[in-house]
């Protein structure tokens, strides 16, 4: 090290490196956030551009990805969009890390930047046999067991709550899940060290698994205590965060609103126009809206901040891990001295963020009455009939739904061998019947002979209710959402359906609704005067330009976003299944039209309870989640 470099960085304890790298990590997250905004928007428009916007693939028709040019070229879009996300967000705050840790030097933006670089030319790497497994690990399986690090992308993938049940409900499935769980919770363990050793390193990934295992068989004993201990500390800074930003200014504002009138119509605009004057008590309430807005506003970006420091504090203190493991002579940490204006310049953005924070709250707050008129009630839709309140997909659990004055029910559909239709939800009957056969394989006589299990826990026997026992429950009482199901979901059990309809004459009381586009789309074309719904758990482009009449999407594709754009199109949209109550409290207030549950009386309560929230508790559900 020359004498010149010496000057500009000494030697410190972890500790004090810790402490002041912190502005580091802030400008590299920024800077690495705007690069990869810019890079999705560029994929995108560019995948607009040369698809014409006409491509809309959701899983009711992903066929469609395949069989025609444009799917190709949304499957690139969607390939180089997780590689920006990696080379840009992972890859590269490993080697900004590796940095720190070296006390390397840079301009201004260069140290971020020559990260970026260095990120994404190691991509080339991972394009082997061994690299490709490697990098899929990363983005979809260590989501799943949230051990390791990912990227913002792909760090919500889950399986979807509608598999999910069928697995925890199925002795054999939930034995196979948890096996591939355990599993791969030891391969990642194992594997811990393969990222730094692909990218510090340049070590094959065949060659960095192997060094890896070396890695954690001599070092266990001393790794993985010591890195507990630092996630632990990282956590309850986090957690003070979350309580100093977040639940403090919660407590102090619902304290200071108690007296205050819920839901007080404040016309903002009105009372300007007018140039009337604001009462005692409408200017307290004022202050208490703005000063709602403000204390989320702010208070989620600082808690966000600090998970965003806490986040690049783990990186850097697991690199150092791997550094003493695999260079024990060469034990160096260093600071690198920034220039006074670099440090200033952070400080004043800083600043600046918050200033344009407390500004945006003064005019949020004073038209929060705009947003509270914009609500509408949400419908609820039981679930197989009618939720938990009665066997499912059953007569009696339409009446159950009716009494408890729900807007729907949803029913499955199927059609059995000798061309009667039958309700079930399964493809075949051994949940219920302990029968193995589906209803294709089966006639009508032999279904109605079986005795189903009733899945409200009684030991009575259930039979099986054909299509037209449901209709008639159905006609005059409730809206029927009928899900055409499985296999058999054709276009020939549209029309059957369709006459059926007609001659009960209760067109206006039924929804056509199904997983398969073609499905539905032959139905809205064929049969205009049915309400159809399309059912999807994934989706990309104009869903508002699906040939259907409702959007229903499963929990995780329900995005404000996606439910913007979608209302903004006409369409209506719904949430299924929506059985948790947090679930129920974000979506009975997302301006969502409705929701399917099966926890119909849950549903009720927490709706009560949202209706009865104070100013701050809907400004929270409002905007709590901008920073995410």
């Amino acid at each position: 090290m020359t004498e010149q470099n010496t000057n500009r960085q000494k030697q410190i304890g972890w500790g004090r490196l810790a402490l002041e790298i912190l502005p580091e990590l802030w400008d590299f997250t920024f800077h690495t956030s705007l690069l990869v905004a810019a890079a999705a928007w560029i994929i995108k428009k560019t995948s607009e551009i040369i698809t014409g916007r006409n491509v809309i693939i959701t899983t009711a028709n992903l066929t469609d990805l395949f069989t025609r040019w444009e799917g190709y070229v949304l499957l690139l879009s969607g390939v180089l969009l997780v590689l920006a996300y990696t080379s840009m967000e992972l890859f590269a705050s490993f080697y900004f890390a590796d940095d720190l840790l070296n006390g390397r030097q840079g301009g201004r933006y260069t140290g971020v930047l020559a990260s970026v670089k260095k990120g994404m030319l190691a991509l080339k790497r991972f394009m082997t046999p061994s690299g490709i497994p490697v990098l899929l690990f990363i983005l979809f399986v260590i989501p799943l067991i949230g051990i390791g690090f990912t990227v913002s992308l792909t760090s919500t993938y889950y399986i979807p709550n509608f598999i999910m049940d069928v697995v925890l409900s199925t002795p054999l499935y939930l034995l196979i899940y948890l096996v591939l769980v355990i599993a791969a919770v030891l391969i990642c363990l194992r594997h811990i060290f393969v990222l730094p050793a692909i990218l510090i390193d340049g070590l094959e990934p065949k060659r960095a698994m192997q060094s890896s295992n070396e890695l954690i068989r001599m070092h266990w004993k001393d790794f993985f205590p010591k890195m507990l201990k630092y996630m632990l500390k990282l956590a309850l800074i986090e957690f003070s965060g979350y309580i100093v930003f977040l639940v403090l200014p919660a407590f102090l504002l619902t304290l200071a609103g108690l007296d205050l009138p819920k839901h007080y119509s404040l016309d903002i605009l009105s009372i300007i126009e007018t140039g009337r004057q604001l009462s005692a008590l409408e200017q307290r309430i004022l202050l208490n809206r703005i000063l709602s807005v403000f204390s989320v506003l702010e208070g989620g970006y600082l808690n966000s901040v600090v998970s965003m420091l806490m986040g690049g504090l783990l990186v850097v203190r697991f690199l150092r891990f791997y550094l003493e493991y695999t260079r024990p002579q060469t034990n160096r940490l260093y600071l690198s001295r920034p220039h006074r204006y670099s440090y200033t310049a952070k400080l004043i953005r800083s600043l600046l963020v918050a200033g344009l924070i407390a500004l945006a709250s003064i005019p949020a707050g004073a038209l929060f009455d705009l947003y509270l008129q914009e609500k509408t009630p949400v419908d609820i839709i039981a679930h197989r009939a009618g939720g938990t309140l009665a066997p499912e997909n059953s007569v009696e659990g339409i009446y159950a739904a009716a009494r408890y004055e729900c807007y729907g029910s949803e029913i499955d559909v199927q059609r059995t061998s000798d061309g009667y239709y039958i309700i079930n939800h399964d493809n075949d009957f051994r949940r219920l019947a302990g029968i193995s056969k589906t209803s294709r394989e089966m006639t009508l006589q032999e279904i109605r002979s079986l005795k189903l299990k009733d899945t409200t826990g009684s030991n009575a026997a259930v039979q099986v209710a054909t299509i037209e026992e449901m209709l008639d429950a159905a006609k005059d009482r409730i809206t029927l959402f009928i899900e055409l199901k499985g296999e058999t979901a054709d276009r020939k059990m549209v029309d059957d359906l369709a006459a059926m309809i007609r001659e009960k004459d209760c067109a206006d009381d039924i929804v056509l609704i199904s997983l398969n586009y073609d499905v539905i789309n032959y139905a809205e074309t064929r049969y205009p005067e049915f309400e159809t719904g399309l059912l999807f758990f994934g989706a990309y482009g104009d869903i508002g330009a699906l040939n259907c009449d409702i959007l229903i999407m499963e929990e995780e594709t329900a995005t404000d976003t996606r439910l913007e754009r979608a209302s903004g199109t006409g369409k209506k949209t719904a949430v299924w299944t929506v059985n948790t109550r947090t679930s129920m409290e974000k979506y009975l207030d997302s301006g969502v039209n409705a929701i399917i549950t099966d926890n119909i009386e849950l549903a009720r309560t927490v709706q009560e309870e949202l209706d009865d929230r104070m100013d701050y508790e809907i400004i929270r559900s409002w905007i709590g989640d901008i920073w995410n």
